[in-house]
C-alpha cells in the first residue's frame, strides 16, 4: 500500500456496501492529511467487518474496523480521554487500538501512529459519521 494511489471513495464505499448485510454510517474519506487508501471487507475474530486503510503524509497507516456492535463488549478500563469521548484504548506491540461504539457499530482503529496522532485520526473519523 506504500505506493498505491488514493481510491475512488465513491465507487469504494458502494462496492463495499454493496457486500455487508448491515449499514455503512458516513465513513471518513480522507483529507489535505491523510488519504483513504483503500477499502475492502475482511473478517475480525469471526465477523465481516468493512475495513479502511488510511495513510497519513509521513507513510504511516492507520486501519479502521467497522462490524456491527451487537456482542461486543468495551471494557470499562484503559479507557482514552480524547475531547468529550472515551474510546477504550491499549497498546499492542508498539501498534495503538481505540474501540469504541457509535450509529449501531462496533469501530476499531489499529494505528502506526503515536497517541497524539491516533487520538486525531479518532476525531476525524467521529465527526465524518
Amino acid at each position: 500500500t506504500m505506493s498505491r494511489p488514493a481510491a475512488d471513495v465513491p465507487t469504494l464505499l458502494q462496492e463495499l456496501q454493496g457486500r455487508l448485510d448491515y449499514a455503512l454510517a458516513p465513513v471518513f474519506r480522507g483529507d489535505a492529511q491523510v488519504e483513504l487508501v483503500t477499502g475492502m471487507v475482511s473478517e475480525l475474530s469471526g465477523r465481516r467487518a468493512a475495513t479502511f486503510i488510511y495513510r497519513d503524509q509521513a507513510k504511516r497507516y492507520a486501519t479502521l474496523f467497522l462490524m456491527p456492535e451487537t456482542g461486543i463488549a468495551i471494557p470499562a478500563e484503559g479507557r482514552m480521554a480524547i475531547g468529550a469521548f472515551t474510546p477504550y484504548h491499549a497498546r499492542v506491540a508498539s501498534r495503538q487500538l481505540l474501540l469504541w461504539k457509535q450509529g449501531g457499530l462496533a469501530c476499531l482503529i489499529v494505528s502506526d501512529l503515536d497517541e497524539a496522532g491516533t487520538a486525531a485520526m479518532f476525531l476525524k473519523i467521529r465527526k465524518a459519521a
